[in-house]
């Protein structure tokens, strides 16, 4: 149940007393290009209407986001007016609400990355089996990307050799767990999280069967599998990022020509 904002003034009519209701304001991802995230959304429309007491309408509302102004969703509430407040009840959305993938996310997954959008589904919904074994299969087929992108960020470092060479034959590697067993101890410490290897926290929570979990123990398990893999998606990026920025500067100083001494 929402608590719009309501004016304080009653709006009188010939027949009877109303109250106005003003529809704010609401965060919503864009899912355009332009905006990819959380935007504002206004009302596309008169933001406000007039509520009789004791009645109860349904009201179907067209917001549209402020920044690109392409994107709209429609929401449905049923509005009843009780205690001299407007109470909506929310009965759908259209387009149906996906959770947010972060940009790091999508590119590092790109194919697979509906695997982990019905996963954050299933985790808003409270499912931590259907979560779990979503993020679980995710992992599995997108395995070899995975340490694609991990060796593009060792090749960048000093004294990395070993660590590619050992990345490698783990790619080669059929299965997930016994590729991850592979390289326990081999990934660069700009990889680690908190100290810890990301591919054997990973392992480690993805071991854990799912019939011998509640539900409720299922849910937390996806959940930090989740953190740790956007984590890693985010580092993945950055470091990318930092090592093209310093290439590019290294080789605009090497182009800038010396002063010539007078």
């Amino acid at each position: 149940m929402t608590n719009f904002g309501v004016l304080n003034d009653r709006v009188h009519y010939d027949g009877g007393m109303a109250i106005r209701i003003i529809y704010p304001e609401i965060k919503l991802c864009c899912d355009s290009d332009g905006c990819s995230g959380m935007r504002s959304f206004a009302v596309n429309g008169s933001p406000e209407s007039d509520l009789f007491a004791g009645s109860c309408v349904t009201e179907v509302l067209y917001y549209r986001c402020k920044d690109c102004e392409k994107t709209y969703k429609t929401i449905v509430f049923r509005l009843t007016l009780e205690n001299r407040k407007g109470l909506a009840h929310k009965i759908g959305v259209f387009p149906p609400f996906r959770p947010r993938v972060p940009n790091q996310v999508q590119r590092l997954f790109q194919d697979q990355v509906q695997l982990f959008r019905n996963a954050r589904g299933s985790e808003n919904q409270g499912l931590g089996i259907g979560a779990f074994a979503y993020y679980r299969q995710l992992v599995e087929m997108a395995k070899d990307q995975l340490i694609d992108e991990i060796i593009k960020v060792a090749q960048k470092e000093p004294g990395t050799t070993e660590v590619v060479k050992q990345l490698e034959a783990a790619k080669k590697e059929t299965q997930f767990t016994k590729a991850i067993e592979s390289i326990n101890k081999t990934l660069p410490d700009s990889l680690n999280i908190e100290g810890q290897n990301p591919l054997t926290l990973l392992h480690n929570a993805l071991s854990k069967g799912l019939h011998a979990q509640s539900d409720e123990e299922c849910l937390v398990l996806a959940k930090n599998i989740r953190v740790v893999l956007t984590e890693l998606a985010e580092r993945i990026a950055r470091l990318k990022e930092d090592h093209s920025e310093l290439k590019q500067a290294v080789s605009s100083l090497i182009a800038t020509p010396l002063p010539t001494k007078k």
